[in-house]
C-alpha cells in the first residue's frame, strides 16, 4: 500500500462561476440555480499541482486502481485511510453489487456522507453532503417536488436515513416500475453524476468519470 502524500503547503485553488447545478434532459425537465457560485472552473484545476483533492495512482485497493484524496501534503486532522464507496448510495437505493470507488476516509465519511470538511473544501460548502445536494434538486424539481409529485413529502435524505427520513420515500417511488419511476431513477442518477462531477473538476490529476458513473448505471438499472 502506498503511503500518504508527502508534506508540502496546503492550498485550495477552486474556482467557481454560476450555473444551474444540474441540467439533463430525462430529469423531468429539472434546473437547479442556486444564488451561490456552485461551479468549479475545470481550466483553472487540470494544470494545478496545488488543487484540493487529486487522483492518486497508482494506488491499488481490493481489487481497484486509483483513489480520490486530498492534493499537496498530509493534511493535520485528515484520516487518509482508503475506503470503498457505494457511488449510489444503498441507503438511497444503490446496489449492493455495483463497482466501488476507492476514497479517503474523511472525503467519504465526513465530506460525501455527512457534508463537513476537515479542509474547509469549497465544493461542500457549495454542494454539501450528497444528500442534502439531492434533497434539494428533487424539492426544487417542477416534477419530482412539492409543486409536482412531491417525492419526499416535506422530508431530507440523510445518512445513514431510516423511516423517519425521506430515503425510503424515495427508494419505494424509484421501484414503482412505471413511467415516472424510470424519470425519477434516471434524474436521480443524473444529479448524483453532476455532484461526483464537483469533485472531478476540483482535481488534479483529475477524478476519472468511469470510477463514480460505472456504480450509477449498475444501480439504474437494477433498481427500475
Amino acid at each position: 500500500m502506498l503511503t500518504n502524500e508527502s508534506d508540502a503547503t496546503q492550498k485550495s485553488n477552486l474556482d467557481f462561476e454560476t450555473m444551474p447545478l444540474a441540467n439533463v434532459s430525462d430529469s423531468g425537465n429539472v434546473t437547479i440555480q442556486t444564488s451561490r457560485k456552485d461551479r468549479i472552473n475545470p481550466d483553472k484545476c487540470k494544470d494545478d499541482d496545488d488543487a484540493l483533492y487529486k487522483w492518486q495512482t497508482p494506488y491499488l485497493y481490493q481489487g481497484r486502481n486509483g483513489r480520490l484524496t486530498y492534493g499537496g501534503g498530509t493534511r493535520s486532522g485528515v484520516s487518509y485511510q482508503p475506503q470503498g464507496h457505494h457511488s449510489w448510495p444503498m441507503t438511497l437505493g444503490g446496489d449492493p453489487s455495483q463497482t466501488l470507488i476507492t476514497i479517503i476516509d474523511s472525503i467519504h465519511n465526513e465530506e460525501i456522507h455527512y457534508g463537513r470538511s476537515p479542509v474547509g473544501s469549497p465544493v461542500i460548502a457549495v454542494a454539501g453532503s450528497i444528500y442534502h445536494y439531492l434533497t434539494n434538486y428533487l424539492n426544487n424539481s417542477p416534477t419530482f417536488g412539492p409543486n409536482g409529485i412531491d417525492v419526499l413529502q416535506g422530508r431530507r435524505l440523510t445518512h445513514p436515513g431510516g423511516q423517519t427520513s425521506g430515503n425510503p420515500l424515495l427508494i419505494a417511488r424509484m421501484q414503482q416500475g412505471d413511467t415516472t419511476a424510470r424519470r425519477l431513477a434516471s434524474a436521480v442518477r443524473n444529479a448524483m453524476t453532476t455532484y461526483y462531477g464537483l469533485f472531478q473538476a476540483g482535481s488534479h490529476p483529475p477524478v476519472p468519470y468511469s470510477s463514480y458513473r460505472q456504480g450509477l448505471d449498475y444501480s439504474y438499472d437494477h433498481i427500475i
